[in-house]
């Protein structure tokens, strides 16, 4: 199976949200925009910035990091990723120390109801999942510290 037929994070979001919309959506590629969709896209803009990173003592934050998952068959990118520096982490290409990855989403406005918390839970997991597998494949692999270091490269961030 092709990468590009792996089904896409905020897939997983819209199918449990509503498999009609999902089907619209991803198999028909119907999308209309609304007041709601632009106002979200407009405060969610730099959570994507792929451009950015930003290192604060033992924390480096990774804004738009596509992450995919070879196992699960999910592909996607993380509003954030923060390394937090710890001798459970993995190496990092450009980074002295070792690395414990943690997804961060955004979501705006106030708490949702139950069924919408559910698939933005179901994404979020789907996320963590991709980096999770990614860290444990990094840390049992039995190549050089190098090449560890190499496949951890930005903004990119693959699991196997």
């Amino acid at each position: 199976m092709d990468a590009d037929d792996y089904l896409l994070m905020c897939g997983i979001q819209h199918f449990c949200f509503c498999r009609r919309q999902w089907a619209l959506i991803h198999l028909e590629q119907q999308w209309a925009e609304n007041l709601r969709t632009v106002e979200g896209q407009l405060l969610h803009e730099r959570c994507h910035d792929d451009s950015f990173r930003e290192k604060r003592g033992d924390l480096l934050t990774v804004r738009g990091m596509r992450v995919i998952s070879h196992r699960l068959r999910l592909t996607g990118a993380c509003d954030v990723v923060e390394f937090r520096a710890g001798p459970d982490g993995v190496p990092l290409q450009g980074q002295e120390g070792r690395w414990l990855p943690m997804p961060v989403e955004y979501k705006h406005g106030s708490p949702k109801p139950p069924m919408t918390r559910t698939a933005w839970q179901t994404r979020y997991t789907a996320a963590a999942g991709c980096v999770r597998r990614r860290r444990r494949a990094v840390s049992s692999a039995a190549s050089s510290t190098r090449r560890k270091a190499e496949s951890w490269g930005f903004p990119s961030y693959t699991a196997i």
